[in-house]
């Protein structure tokens, strides 16, 4: 014998209460995602300033400028999803900016990793700020 149910089932096939949304992550997984973000933006901007100077034979190889649009994109978005915050976000892609400008700078012994009379040098700092205010922007401004 099958016992008679005491409610009638509900049309969408859910129970007689809404699950409950799923809790936020607590604040130090959230601060250890963002500073796994900015590990990342220091790495692209290091390796990415080290590759501009890339050669096959005589003509310059750009690929400095697919590692920085790739890889701030993947890294600012990365960091809106674990802090969810958009101003947070754009932490990552500052120290990028930061790092790169350091990286400009000539030592005291005069090195200078992105030498600005190499044309990927130049292109690379631009693009990377370029895509820094695109993503900026996306994030701010709400959408419709």
């Amino acid at each position: 014998m099958s016992v008679p149910m005491s409610t009638a089932p509900s049309p969408s096939g859910a129970g007689p209460t809404d699950p409950e949304p799923p809790a936020s992550p607590p604040l130090w997984l959230r601060l250890a995602g963002l500073g796994v973000a900015c590990l990342g933006a220091l790495v692209i901007a290091i390796v990415g300033a080290f590759l501009t100077p890339y050669r096959i034979g005589s003509i310059l190889v750009p690929v400095s400028l697919l590692i920085v649009v790739g890889g701030l994109t993947v890294v600012t978005r990365f960091a809106y999803a674990v802090t969810d915050k958009a101003g947070l976000s754009l932490i990552p892609g500052v120290l990028w900016l930061v790092m790169s400008l350091v990286l400009s700078a000539p030592t005291t012994e005069g090195d200078v990793i992105l030498l600005q009379q190499n044309w990927v040098a130049v292109v690379y700092t631009l693009v990377g700020s370029i895509t820094l205010g695109v993503l900026a922007f996306r994030m701010i401004v709400p959408r419709r």
